[in-house]
């Protein structure tokens, strides 16, 4: 056997003239899956110990991505190929000459192939920027008209090849798709085998937007901009639900959405709201649909469309609203580009405008729901109060204390943990789940949330207290520990928080924590409390009027306060119950 990678014309004559060849007599030439045989049916062998008249089978194979060529000379059984009728003593100069210019031939092909590739691109998706340039400026219906006439004309897959497309786009290793074994699950964010497609333990291809609404054939139903792997049992669990976070005041909120999906996902009877690192992908997700399908009928009338009254009759998901704050929060990954990015080049040759502009999202259709005013909360009537997140081995009691006005609307609230290293949230946790908060109200003027969670060390990890109303967004309170950080996504996306200037570490107790103390309304200062402390305000009744007023608002030593509540606080020195470092 002799093996080349790359030969060259002048290695090929030493190849032959090295070979065991003596005579050959007749030769074809084949194709079989994707490789090149040149077959020299029968030949005599010289320097080989053979019976002259013994027979050789000699192919040349180039293997589909032309990187290398193999000379392979083999002796069949005899009787398979049974040669001895042809006259194989004579030479053959016109069989050799044929084989000769079949394998240069060979080079030819193989030189094209590593020849370098022309830097202009292959499909007008690949220039992102003259891709968009007929649209600039424009805004409102004809900037959605103007992207529908860019990106609806595309390839379009079988729904069969659906499942080969979605195991390169949402491979668990986005740098090298093609080898990794898994892929990531849109809704529980696990990962799970390729091998397990469409098998009852494995994922399923979930519409985003569903079929139900409007999904009818033809390339909108396997359109790879609105397809992700999801597991089965989520899948199920979803329906057709169309998107939004969950209606707090009806109650009947499920947190998680599925027992297996992930911890930040919610619904309720009408409501379905991904995980937070997600939901801009599916908000810019469902909003290609509407660009790129929502010009079907006579003025749009049978396309895809977006509202804040969702309606499968209509063909509108939603809600609008929640969508475009995803988008504003949650601004597209590297992951999401790369993926927008394959399925230009390597399938449908078309793009999502909105992973590239997320900014096209409020240019068509803020004006379609109107323009809703924040109405602000006011930083004196809630803000994060105390936090503990380190301690001496493994960590206990950790928690974050929330304090609000009595009047202040609850549905509206979240706490956000941001991670330090990266600026992006971890935990989105609103202040209405009473499994995860503990509610503290004897009847004052404020209301503490105890939130007992897992809480990174840091460095520079951040809380941020948040109001979120549809698209209105208010951070009443960001703090860190150990150094400051910028968010990059979320409620807080830009804004750098306020370090509180003291950190927890590994010395510190289980009952040890960091807190708010003041003796004047508005000027207050984070200092450290012993071990010994729980995180409960006890300055209750009328108590808490003369405190507020005169003295300290924060928390206290618990039951030695609590014990004196009930004596007249007017002479007594109420700076001498903190205990600091």
């Amino acid at each position: 056997m002799v093996e080349m990678e790359k030969p060259s014309v002048d290695h090929i004559r030493s190849v032959f003239s090295s070979s065991p060849f003596h005579s050959m007599e007749s030769c074809m030439m084949m194709g079989v899956d994707g490789k090149f045989h040149f077959t020299n049916k029968c030949c005599h062998l010289k320097q080989l110990k053979l019976n002259p008249s013994a027979s050789v089978v000699c192919e040349f194979n180039i293997n589909k991505h032309f990187s290398s060529i193999r000379l392979k000379c083999f002796c069949p059984p005899r009787g398979i190929w049974n040669c001895t009728w042809l006259r194989c003593s004579q030479f053959s100069w016109k069989c050799a000459s044929q084989i000769v210019s079949a394998y240069i031939l060979c080079l030819n092909l193989l030189a094209v192939a590593h020849s370098p590739v022309s830097s202009s691109p292959s499909y007008a998706c690949e220039n992102d920027e003259k891709y968009y340039s007929s649209v600039e400026h424009l805004k409102g219906e004809e900037l959605k008209k103007g992207l529908n006439s860019i990106i609806a004309t595309h390839r379009s897959l079988s729904y069969k090849e659906v499942w080969n497309a979605l195991k390169i786009l949402d491979a668990a290793n986005v740098d090298m798709p093609e080898t990794s074994t898994g892929i990531v699950e849109i809704y529980s964010l696990i990962v799970v085998p390729k091998l397990l497609a469409g098998k009852p333990e494995g994922w399923n291809r979930e519409h985003l937007w569903p079929r139900s609404y409007g999904l009818t054939s033809g390339p909108m139903l396997s359109d790879l901009h609105n397809i992700r792997p999801a597991d089965i049992n989520v899948n199920s669990s979803r329906g057709n639900k169309y998107y939004g976070e969950c209606n707090k005041s009806s109650g009947g909120c499920i947190r998680p959405a599925n027992r297996e999906a992930a911890i930040d996902t919610e619904t309720d009877n009408e409501r379905w709201a991904p995980p937070v690192q997600v939901r801009g992908d599916i908000a810019r997700a469902l909003m290609y649909m509407a660009v790129c399908y929502g010009y079907h009928g006579p003025n749009g009338s049978g396309g895809l469309h977006l509202s804040d009254s969702p309606s499968i009759a209509k063909k509108e998901m939603g809600l609008l609203s929640t969508l475009l704050n995803w988008n504003e929060v949650d601004p597209p990954s590297r992951e999401e580009r790369l993926r927008n990015e394959r399925i230009c080049k390597l399938y449908q040759h078309n793009r999502n405008p909105f992973v590239d502009h997320p900014e096209y999202a409020n240019l068509i259709w803020t004006s379609a729901i109107g323009s809703t005013k924040c109405l602000p909360i006011g930083i004196s009537k809630a803000w994060i109060n105390e936090v503990h997140y380190n301690n001496k081995g493994r960590d206990r009691n950790e928690f974050v204390e929330v304090m609000l006005g009595a009047s202040t609307n609850l549905t509206e609230l979240e706490l956000i943990l941001y991670n330090g290293s990266n600026g992006k949230m971890y935990s989105s946790l609103p202040l209405t789940d009473n499994a995860t908060f503990r509610v503290t109200n004897d009847g004052s003027s404020f209301v503490i949330y105890t939130a007992f969670l897992p809480i990174q060390n840091g460095p520079a990890d951040g809380i941020a207290l948040v109001s979120r109303n549809g698209s209105c967004n208010q951070v009443l309170d960001f703090i860190s520990y150990d150094g400051t950080v910028k968010a990059i996504d979320g409620p807080a996306r830009g804004i750098e928080s306020v370090d509180i200037g003291l950190q927890e570490t590994n010395d510190c107790a289980e009952n040890d924590s960091l807190g708010l103390t003041g003796t004047q309304v508005g000027k207050y200062e984070w200092r450290r409390f012993l071990d010994g402390a729980t995180p409960v305000f006890v300055f209750m009744f009328i108590n808490i009027r003369y405190l507020w007023v005169e003295g300290i608002v924060g928390r206290s030593i618990g039951s030695f306060l609590k014990e004196i509540k009930y004596f007249s606080l007017y002479s007594l020195d109420l700076k001498t119950l903190w205990l600091e470092k």
